[in-house]
């Protein structure tokens, strides 16, 4: 089983739409999510979605149920370019270790990322003044 460990602080980014971590580094900042860990412990990519719903409705022989064979073409499609019969499911072992900073070093964060972010705002502003 391969490892893939990583640390720091973070934001823990969650609503109806995303779920992912973002790492605080000095370039910005990294969006972290469970299955880019996940495929980068394994060493091997997962496909799109489409094509594990595919796999979940088909075994690519026609099907009745799918007359235009869309599934069965998004089946052959992946084994062609991956050479894979099926793609990968992932025996997962997960650990969290956290702990929310205090209150200075919560707000020093927040103050070096919005200095960062004006720091951005200000340059792209003096290049695009300097190009015009």
């Amino acid at each position: 089983m391969g490892v893939r460990e990583v640390g720091g602080v973070c934001e823990v980014v969650h609503d109806y739409e995303d779920d992912y971590l973002q790492m605080a580094r000095a370039d910005g900042g990294e969006y972290l999510g469970i299955a880019e860990l996940v495929q980068g412990a394994a060493r091997r990519a997962s496909p799109p979605g489409s094509v594990l719903l595919a796999f979940g409705f088909s075994d690519g022989a026609p099907d009745p149920e799918d007359p235009e064979g869309e599934w069965s073409e998004v089946i052959r499609t992946y084994r062609r370019q991956s050479r894979h019969e099926y793609p990968p499911i992932y025996r997962v072992s997960i650990r969290v270790e956290a702990k929310a900073l205090g209150s200075e070093e919560t707000a020093a964060y927040w103050r070096a990322k919005l200095a960062a972010y004006r720091e951005a705002v200000a340059r792209v502003r003096r290049e695009a003044m300097s190009d015009g």
